[in-house]
């Protein structure tokens, strides 16, 4: 595929991950791992069961493309996540309030598919919207 083609893919892909509540089969190779922050990598079942327990607290989760480049089979793209804090995340109970995750995502492409996933997700940044978590500025 072009770079073209590439960056619509992935947006596409991205834009289903709300219809979804996880990873389009159709969009990811058998052999498919997704790596979150400095974690272990995990497959796409252990992935729909995170983003199983993620639409449970944030119902009406919306993922936005922000920026997409492409260099050959790779694709990266800040990405932002937002919705209504309905339902327990990482232990919080639901506060009702909008929330926005912010991420850098570089997708691996390989047979017209994405076979990788590695995300940097602003979590620090969810944990001071849902349970005013802050931390002071070093110097």
């Amino acid at each position: 595929m072009s770079l073209e083609q590439n960056k619509a893919f992935v947006k596409k892909y991205i834009e289903e991950l709300d219809t979804f509540q996880g990873p389009n089969p159709d969009m990811i190779t058998d052999d498919f791992q997704v790596v979150v922050s400095a974690g272990e990598p995990f497959d796409a079942e252990t992935y729909r069961g995170y983003a199983k327990d993620y639409y449970k607290s944030i119902p009406d989760n919306t993922h936005k493309t922000k920026a997409i480049y492409a260099e050959g089979d790779t694709v990266i793209a800040y990405i932002t996540a937002g919705g209504t804090h309905k339902g327990e995340l990482w232990g919080i109970p639901g506060t009702n309030k909008y929330v926005q995750d912010d991420a850098i995502a570089i997708f691996t492409l390989r047979g017209g598919k994405i076979a990788r996933q590695q995300m940097i997700v602003d979590n620090l940044g969810m944990m001071e919207q849902i349970a005013h978590v802050r931390l002071e500025p070093l110097g």
